[in-house]
């Protein structure tokens, strides 16, 4: 297509991340266990959110803060926080209102934005809901889940909008949603602005149908007026695009592959791991996003798929804690590394050991 060298790779480095992503994931799996793989998820989560509201206050010209920026600005890389919240929020017996209260706190640094999209986070829900004997979030817990949030969300914004932006601004995009609700999208100018780049991939990939225009070709700005181009756009059919539709489809079993562990089941490792309800949730979060765009052109996306996979690659290698052991009295917890495997029954833990082939993603 004739795009220069260093411009496809500033395009590309997005999906070379995503490759690294699982290699990266096996070997931290050696060095790090469950509990300081959550650590570091909620320190990253959190410091992306915080550069979100940042980056994108300032780009809306309401930002009453002296910085523009801060560190990656990312939502996918909140997919993983929100999903793991919920997760250990509202699994297992009880709820644990700190896990509750650090979601609230990432959708409210989205939502201070005035982005809309900031919602599709909530779709995570959709992706850990399950069985209790599964690890996962009984559909009676997320009504609850729902107004801890809700209410941790309303407390954060009335807290830090009027110091964070301009006056009014919040208000007048909450009116800009409440008019398209009751008179239609036509009203929404984002949804405009969407559909105009929606146009523009589907011309790209009807002149270049098989294999697309290829990584580093810029798009125009679907903005009315607008005169800057950039490599995406606001549209699921980037894909179709850039890729093609041979592309689209390799890079789909991809990340299909990648994401296989989230729904592993062995049949002597139950209950299955929270984790997986956490990968499953994250995932929800990336299928929703479609709607908007492509999940994968935000860089914080192979953050995500980072620290998905190192959870779980950390859970197999771990010894169960007394938090799975009361959530699953009667169950087989996974096999870590090494042969060490915990036979738990209703009034005691019998440990024992055998050999057994290293625990595989």
């Amino acid at each position: 297509m004739g795009v220069p060298v260093t411009e496809a790779a500033r395009d590309g480095i997005t999906y070379l991340m995503i490759a690294a992503a699982v290699p990266l994931a096996i070997d931290g799996a050696s060095t790090m266990n469950r509990k300081s793989v959550r650590v570091v998820t909620v320190i990253i989560t959190l410091l992306a959110a915080v550069s979100f509201a940042v980056l994108f206050l300032a780009a809306r010209g309401v930002s009453s803060l002296s910085v523009e920026r801060i560190g990656l600005a990312s939502m996918m890389a909140l997919s993983i926080g929100v999903s793991m919240g919920f997760v250990l929020g509202l699994g297992g017996r009880g709820v644990k209102m700190v896990w509750l209260l650090y979601v609230a706190l990432l959708l409210a640094c989205v939502l201070i934005t005035g982005s809309r999209g900031g919602l599709i986070l909530l779709a995570a829900l959709v992706g850990v809901v399950g069985a209790s004997r599964n690890a996962r979030v009984p559909a009676s817990k997320l009504f609850l889940g729902l107004v801890v949030c809700a209410s941790g969300i309303v407390a954060a914004l009335m807290v830090a909008a009027p110091n964070l932006t301009s006056a009014g601004f919040l208000q007048s995009r909450i009116d800009a949603s409440i008019l398209v609700m009751t008179e239609g999208a036509g009203q929404d100018t984002s949804g405009y602005i969407r559909a105009r780049a929606t146009g523009f991939a589907l011309d790209a990939w009807n002149r270049y149908p098989i294999l697309g225009v290829g990584l580093g070709h810029r798009f125009p700005d679907p903005t009315p007026g607008g005169y800057m181009v950039d490599f995406q756009l606001d549209t699921a059919a980037t894909f179709l695009a850039k890729f093609g539709l041979i592309g689209t489809v390799l890079l789909f079993i991809a990340l299909a592959l990648i994401a296989t562990p989230a729904f592993r089941v062995h049949k002597n490792l139950q209950p299955r791991l929270p984790e997986q309800a956490m990968m499953t949730g994250a995932l929800a979060v990336w299928v929703a996003t479609l709607i908007f765009g492509a999940p994968t052109e935000d860089k914080g996306f192979s953050l995500a798929v980072l620290m998905c996979l190192l959870m779980l690659a950390s859970a197999f290698r771990t010894k169960p804690s007394l938090e799975d052991l009361a959530a699953s009295p009667d169950e087989q917890l996974p096999t870590p590394v090494g042969g060490t495997s915990y036979l738990i029954s209703a009034r005691k833990a019998i440990k024992f050991t055998r050999p057994t082939p290293a625990a595989k993603l």
